[in-house]
């Protein structure tokens, strides 16, 4: 029998950017270290001035990028699948350029073995920095990716790109669409510094509208003429949000959970995971597992099966409907997105204006400079924000002692003083829930969502409305 040198026997396929070049460099050597071979695909002139950083990456020049469409020369995954189709390895990966892999080395032969007619695939940990001890992880998104050859053929030519919105989710669904196994790696062994993100919200639209394509034609005719914004939200950012979520719970429900289980090297505290996705995940893989039909069309009909992709659906024509919504996306505030893309104080403004409290620190904290104003207004908004928690917590207690009435003050007086709280919108709903109007419950449970997609509970009160209905 031929021995294999396991060693060398996986490729791993990134795109190395030209900026942060020490925290890449110090990734890629926790990948070389391991025994992979690294190839990075880039434009011409980003290989030839990367080349002389990381001498033990091969660079492969790339005859087109996605310039065009997302004004950055980033690579198209078809062309990354393409090249490595033509490698000489049979287990190939795909990996983001800033993640560090913190294991023993015998984790190429679990991989060869693993993902032999399957892929590995798994969520990064964040990091406040490489050499804290405790981390959490990223679970809407996922970072790196080993499968065999033969599933390249499970992927349409289609327009994602590395480092952009929904090219994670893109390459896991497609193999499950079609029936092949894949298998959620649950062990923590990517690791990530944390940075503020780049968000784009017209990249985050688009791409995201390109994913419903594949899932259901008559949401994305409905969204492909809707435009979406580079730095705001549009009026149907939230039903995106609801979908990705939905689309997360799908991925994991439908892969074989499998551990690595060889020495321990990183010694990091880890918090997070989809334990609070079990509600939905369990019932789901149980259902996955009963059904030894792995065809295309068995896939789709459990995912659209779902009580929480009904309520994707749902909320998609909630807020489709109730924003009246146009081509134009002249309505609603959306002229403010206009004014956004030019500055996004006006943007910030128009949060303020509108009590959303939560949303304005989110966006202070991840856009726009830590000078002394803006220190101040974040100091203000958690003050208020303090406040705000104390209310719903009260109102809480109220409502558990039986005392509707004074819980119902409680929660109108947080949403008075911060009208995108969703933790008290949510209680609304519960409370009018409670009281017999469940069309009042499910405005505030969806009020709730469009603030917080990843909202535990308005998901929960959501999915058993819509499960007691069926």
């Amino acid at each position: 029998m031929e021995h294999v040198n396991i060693k060398m026997s996986i490729t791993i396929a990134t795109s190395i950017a030209p900026r942060n070049i020490e925290q890449q460099q110090l990734a890629i050597a926790s990948w070389t270290i391991l025994g992979f071979s690294v190839v990075s695909m880039n434009i011409p002139e980003e290989s030839e001035m990367l080349s002389r950083y990381f001498p033990n990456v091969t660079f492969v020049p790339v005859k087109r990028s996605a310039k065009e469409l997302v004004g950055k020369p980033t690579v198209f995954i078809n062309d990354i699948l393409n090249y490595l189709q033509n490698c000489g390895s049979k287990i190939v990966g795909i990996v983001n350029s800033d993640i560090h892999l913190k294991l023993s080395p015998g984790f190429q032969e679990f991989l060869v073995k693993e993902a032999d007619n399957s892929m590995v695939f798994g969520n990064r940990v964040d990091m406040e920095s490489l050499s804290s001890i405790n981390g959490s992880i990223y679970t809407l998104g996922f970072d790196y990716f080993f499968l065999d050859k033969s599933l390249i053929e499970c992927y349409p030519n289609d327009c994602f790109c590395l480092g952009i919105p929904w090219w994670d989710y893109w390459i896991v669904l497609m193999p499950i669409l079609r029936g092949k196994a894949v298998k959620f790696l649950a062990t923590p062994i990517a690791f990530h510094g944390h940075h503020k993100q780049n968000y784009n919200g017209a990249h985050y639209g688009d791409f995201g509208k390109q994913l419903l394509k594949h899932i259901d034609l008559q949401i994305y005719n409905i969204i492909l003429p809707i435009k979406f914004y580079s730095q705001c939200p549009s009026p149907l950012t939230p039903a995106l949000n609801i979908w990705s979520v939905v689309i997360v719970i799908f991925i994991i429900a439908c892969s074989l959970e499998i551990e690595y289980t060889g020495e321990e090297v990183n010694g990091v505290r880890v918090l997070g995971g989809y334990g609070d996705y079990k509600w939905a995940i369990d019932p789901l893989r149980k259902q996955f597992d009963m059904n030894s039909d792995r065809s295309e069309t068995f896939a789709i009909e459990l995912l659209k099966d779902m009580p929480c992709y009904k309520l994707a659906y749902d909320f998609f024509f909630y807020l489709y409907k109730n924003n009246s919504f146009s081509i134009d996306a002249n309505l609603n505030g959306t002229e403010v997105c206009y004014q956004a893309e030019k500055n996004i104080i006006e943007w910030l403004n128009y949060l303020f204006v509108n009590k959303k409290y939560k949303t304005a620190k989110i966006l202070l904290e991840n856009y726009l400079g830590e000078d002394r104003i803006m220190l101040e207004l974040l100091n203000n908004l958690s003050i208020v924000l303090e406040q705000a928690s104390k209310n719903n917590k009260l109102g809480e207690s109220f409502f558990l002692e039986g005392d509707i009435s004074e819980a119902l003050n409680h929660f109108l007086k947080v949403i008075d003083s911060c009208a995108d709280f969703s933790d008290a919108i949510n209680n609304l709903g519960v409370v009018h829930f409670y009281l017999g109007d469940v069309e009042k419950a499910i405005e505030f449970f969806y009020k709730a969502l469009s603030f917080d997609a990843s909202h535990k509970y308005a998901m929960i009160n959501c999915c058993e409305i819509i499960k007691s209905r069926a």
